[in-house]
């Protein structure tokens, strides 16, 4: 996954977390979408240290705050998925 980006929602339990820290593991940059700024930190802080061989650590990952319940937020919350540049 080493170069590659990817936008998670939910990144902050359950499937969303694990599958967040797999994608972390294996090189990705992260965009995390979630509604608890502190929960997405805690989810990229969950990522191990080890990596596949010929994967680099990758230092750049986001946070964006965004409550997918409401419907207005994720149309707010798109454009800056697109400004993301890690």
């Amino acid at each position: 996954m080493h170069g590659r980006t990817c936008v998670i929602t939910g990144a902050t339990s359950g499937i969303g977390r694990a599958t967040a820290v797999a994608l972390a593991e294996m090189g990705a940059t992260l965009v995390l979408v979630c509604r608890d700024r502190q929960r997405g930190e805690d989810t990229l802080a969950a990522r191990s240290p080890r990596r596949p061989a010929g994967a680099t650590p990758r230092s750049c990952s986001a946070i964006l705050p965004c409550n997918a319940t409401s419907a207005a937020s994720p149309l707010s919350c798109s454009p800056a998925i697109v400004r993301c540049t890690c």
